[in-house]
Formats: structure tokens, sequence, C-alpha cells
């Protein structure tokens, strides 16, 4: 009875953005430093399509663990700090401490992790433009395809029109997810390239080679355009998400931070 969970969640297309970011950054330093060759390529995978199927912030009833659970915005704990820590801490039945509203490493207060990284609670991680690692076509998938999950946690939709969708228009969207397609099309583009063309048994000439290389990668990205499609229409359908038993998921609560110390409006 004493169990308590939460889950950070963050708006979904900044998340998602991020998330290619860093899958695009961990396959550049892993393929320059392969040492195993094509065995060890690491390729970006489908992130557009991974997060609109990921309904990680619905609970199963029943699984013990998140009876007693609530989904924590970071927006609102980089924002508003005080208001969500307290209200945190009320819910785990935990004292509140101002330590819950800074970063800390070895006693030091908000460390510098290099590079780009948000120091401590920097709001840029909340504002960041993730324009270089996603596009409208793929924003609006993502916000059509997880508007319920949009509205039940307060975001507000930043490429989605809210209008009705058909098969056309999201067919049109996936035709359109350059930005996805350029970042897997770059790793899967090196394990093309070691692949070894022969005609007769003899090894094609250089050009030729590259040409079916190519031809290869272009027929995989076919795939990957084709399997989103078949996975939409699904998605078309009005899904009901259940667990293995046939019982509903639900939305994990969302906490609510404390409205007597918000500093700030509540982002949306």
């Amino acid at each position: 009875k004493y169990i308590k969970t939460f889950t950070p969640m963050r708006r979904f297309t900044t998340s998602h953005g991020s998330t290619v970011k860093f899958m695009n950054i961990m396959a550049k330093f892993a393929n320059e430093n392969n040492t195993k060759g094509d065995d060890a390529v690491t390729v970006v995978t489908d992130a557009v399509m991974e997060r609109v199927l990921n309904r990680s912030f619905m609970v199963d009833p029943d699984d013990r663990l998140y009876h007693d659970g609530v989904v924590v915005r970071l927006e609102d704990g980089k924002i508003n700090p005080r208001a969500t820590f307290a209200a945190l801490a009320h819910f785990l039945d935990l004292p509140y401490t101002e330590s819950m509203t800074y970063c800390s490493s070895e006693g030091k207060r908000d460390p510098n992790l290099g590079g780009d990284y948000a120091t401590g609670f920097s709001l840029a991680s909340v504002y960041r433009n993730v324009d270089e690692y996603m596009n409208g076509n793929e924003g609006k998938f993502i916000e059509y395809f997880l508007r319920d999950a949009y509205e039940y946690y307060g975001y507000d939709f930043l490429y989605y029109d809210g209008k009705p969708v058909d098969h056309g228009a999201v067919s049109s969207w996936i035709s359109g997810f350059d930005k996805m397609n350029q970042y897997i099309a770059e790793t899967w583009k090196i394990i093309f390239q070691q692949a070894k063309v022969s005609a007769n048994g003899m090894p094609v000439e250089a050009d030729i080679e590259e040409k079916v290389q190519a031809e290869m990668l272009g027929n995989y990205m076919k795939d990957v355009e084709k399997h989103r499609i078949e996975n939409a229409e699904v998605l078309l359908r009005g899904l009901n998400f259940i667990n293995e038993n046939g019982q509903p998921l639900r939305m994990m609560p969302k906490l609510e931070p404390d409205p007597a110390l918000l500093e700030q409006p509540l982002y949306h």
C-alpha cells in the first residue's frame, strides 16, 4: 500500500527532436570509432513511429506498481520548480526541501556538462528549437496521433491545426518526413556501402557497385515508408488500448503544481 511512482514527461515533439539529435550524435560517434565492420554499425531508427506507438504514459489497471502514480511534466519542474516539487513531495509524503529546486554534483550547484546541455534549471531545454531534427509534417503526425495525451496533459498543438484528418492527409505527411528520412538514410548508407556486389562471381566495376548500393538504400527507405503507412492505417481506426487481460489502459494522472506557489503561468 506504500508504493508510489512518478514518471517524467516532456512535450512530445520537443522530446522527439531531442531524441533524434541524441541518436544521430551517438550513431556518428559509434560509427567513426567502429573497428568491427558492418556488424557493429549503429543506425538511427524511425523515431517518429516509435514516438506515436509509445503509450508508456498509460497505466495498466492490473499493474500494482502504478496504482498510485503521477506524471510530472518537465516544463512544470523547470518553470515552476517550487510549486511542482512541493506538490510532488506532498504526493510522495516526503518533506519538501530547497535542494529539490536546483541541480548539484559533489556539492557544487549547477554543474556545467559542456556542449549545449542546459545547465541546472535553465529553461533552454523547454524552449529549445528542434527544427534541425524534425519538420512540420513529422510534428503534425506526432501531435495528431497523440492528441488524446496532448489534451489530457495540457499541451497545446504547435503543428497540427485541429482539423479532421483522413488517409490522404496522413499519407501526405508521411511522404514529407524529410528530416527523419535524412537521419535514417545517413546511417543505413554506411551499411549498404559495405555490401559487395558481384556478377557471375566476379566483382563489378566501382560505379556499378555504387549504383546498386544506392538502389538498396532506396529500396530500404521505401520499406520504411510502407511500414509507416500500414501503421498509420491501423492507428486511424481509433484504437482502444488494453492490457493482456482485455482491461482498458488509463492515463496516468498529471501532478498539479501547488497553485499557491506558482511563479509563472502554467506551460501549455
